[in-house]
């Protein structure tokens, strides 16, 4: 509780005390109005969410990546969100234009079955797909990207829209999706991530 209502915090993790979720000293800072100690590790690393090295190393690597999104196979079958990360030049871009939240935020609460959508097409097919603008996406852009004929439906083009997402790249692993995106209309995939950086996925 605090002076002026309650701040609630959780974990995925089954946690045996408070304190495994809390540190004692952050709660007693927060009870005493001062200053919360953050870790130094975790001060520098609030533009991610348990993201793999290798996303990292995609966003990164990538020419104007400007986040990345972790899609794993779950027991039920579904690709479902399991991170994110954003470069800081993104997280503090997308504040100073007042939105609320972020393209990777906002996609978590997204899924996918294999084959459904662009996230479970790469998957399905296990082939990377590249998609030059997710904003003006016809099905003749998609199954240019794809290099087949089916239909496919991008299931976030409104966030797409609102966040200013155009081109992006889903790069398909043993377990789940690589997905990284850009707020820059990239004419090919290897204009916007270089094959020695797809290598190291």
């Amino acid at each position: 509780p605090t002076a002026k209502g309650v701040l609630e915090v959780g974990s995925t993790d089954k946690v045996v005390s408070a304190s495994g979720i809390v540190p004692e000293a952050v709660l007693t800072a927060m009870q005493n109005g001062s200053e919360i100690p953050l870790p130094k590790k975790i001060a520098e690393n609030l533009v991610t969410t348990s993201c793999s090295n290798k996303l990292r190393e995609l966003v990164e690597g990538s020419t104007g990546g400007c986040y990345g999104v972790e899609w794993a196979l779950s027991e039920a079958g579904r690709l479902e969100y399991k991170g994110h990360y954003n470069p800081q030049w993104r997280v503090e871009g997308v504040q100073k234009k007042g939105l609320k939240g972020l393209y990777t935020t906002e996609s978590a609460s997204h899924s996918f079955m294999p084959g459904e959508g662009l996230v479970g097409k790469a998957f399905s097919d296990q082939k990377m797909l590249f998609v030059q603008d997710l904003q003006d996406l016809s099905e003749d852009a998609v199954q240019d990207a794809m290099f087949g004929g089916d239909h496919v439906e991008f299931k976030r083009a409104d966030l797409a829209k609102a966040f200013n997402i155009h081109s992006a790249v889903f790069v398909p692993t043993a377990k789940g999706v690589l997905e990284v995106g850009s707020t820059d209309k990239v004419v090919s995939a290897s204009g916007f991530v270089p094959s020695y950086v797809l290598e190291c996925v």
